[in-house]
């Protein structure tokens, strides 16, 4: 298991000032973490409620940062891994609710290697489609429901 700390105050002072940049800290509270290893320099979670309890906090995000990795890195390659890894995080005001998604996009490094910008267009285009077929289905069963209502009637 990855060693937990207290990463730098450079680290910290990166990550809250692009969280603050999304305008979720209205809503959201963060806590940046430093990590000893983790396959992705930024990882970013919904705080469960142990954390949330203990730490006296409401609707929390864990930000763990591999900092030995985010210390080798160039500062636009750090803002857009940020920038991506915060783009995962929402708040409903209508349900009060924090929300964390995982990626949409997940391709090998040898895939995105061999088969470039292609392999990003092709996962991209899959995407569309499932989202599309989803919503079909959506459609399918509220049609299937008003149609019981009126046989029903």
């Amino acid at each position: 298991m990855a060693k937990i700390f207290k990463p730098s105050d450079e680290t910290i002072d990166f990550v809250e000032q692009h969280f603050a940049e999304t305008g979720l800290e209205r809503f959201i509270t963060l806590k940046v973490i430093g990590v000893s290893k983790q396959s992705q320099v930024f990882n970013v979670s919904k705080a469960n409620g142990l954390i949330e309890y203990i730490g006296n906090l409401d609707d929390a995000i864990v930000v763990s940062v591999y900092e030995e990795a985010f210390d080798r890195l160039d500062d636009n390659t750090k803002t857009l891994l940020i920038r991506d890894a915060l783009a995962q995080v929402s708040f409903d005001d209508e349900k009060e609710k924090l929300i964390v998604s995982k990626p949409q996009i997940s391709v090998t490094v040898g895939g995105r290697q061999t088969y470039g910008e292609r392999l990003i267009d092709a996962v991209e285009t899959s995407i569309h489609v499932i989202d599309a077929i989803e919503e079909e289905i959506k459609e399918r069963k509220a049609a299937e429901k008003e149609a019981k209502k009126k046989k029903n009637k």
